[in-house]
């Protein structure tokens, strides 16, 4: 093999990377709907969460939580079956977006689950807020996506604040964090796709 071809090749290689990186972030920035769609969903969660504890009725807590999990879940499936529909092609980047969202997903499910059943109610919001502060900062970190990158900052920034507060001061912790983490870069990455 001659050093012009390797240089070509190599060349190649980098066009190949930078194009495949490209058209994760396009496809990423159309699924700018599932971080409002969580963001949205999840502050209304922690915004009842608050209201329900200071009226004094935390029987809601329970049901708005289920209310609000079904509506995501319901959602996300049918945007994702749709979209599946549609875009046949998988880069290998939205393969590794899927094993890490779908690792954190297993993984809050079960940690979340063993503490409500050892009512370790101080821990859920910190540990829910790390979980997503992890995957958004990987996200923004794998597809070079400042927004991102920040958000999951400042999940892991709230994280470490809400071990420091009552439950009911944590939900305010975590309705911050899923504007500045989710809803912010799911709107910049929304803005970002239509623009082109």
């Amino acid at each position: 093999m001659s050093q012009e071809e390797t240089k070509f090749s190599e060349h190649d290689a980098i066009v190949l990377i930078e194009q495949t990186i490209k058209s994760a972030k396009s496809k990423v920035s159309e699924n700018g709907f599932i971080f409002l769609l969580w963001g949205w969903l999840v502050l209304i969660g922690y915004t009842l969460t608050y209201t329900f504890i200071v009226i004094e009725k935390p029987a809601g807590i329970g049901y708005s939580w289920i209310g609000i999990g079904a509506a995501g879940f319901i959602a996300s499936f049918i945007y994702y079956f749709r979209k599946g529909k549609s875009n046949k092609s998988n880069t290998q980047l939205g393969k590794y977006f899927t094993y890490l969202w779908s690792g954190i997903g297993l993984g809050a499910s079960i940690l979340y689950t063993y503490f409500i059943l050892a009512q370790e109610w101080t821990l859920i919001t910190p540990f829910m807020l790390s979980m997503a502060g992890i995957g958004t900062f990987v996200s923004g970190r794998m597809l070079k996506v400042i927004g991102l990158t920040l958000g999951g900052i400042s999940f892991l920034i709230g994280s470490g604040f809400a071990l420091y507060f009552q439950s009911e001061w944590q939900f305010l912790i975590g309705a911050i964090c899923m504007v500045s983490g989710y809803l912010i870069p799911g709107y910049m990455l929304r803005y970002r796709h239509k623009k082109g």
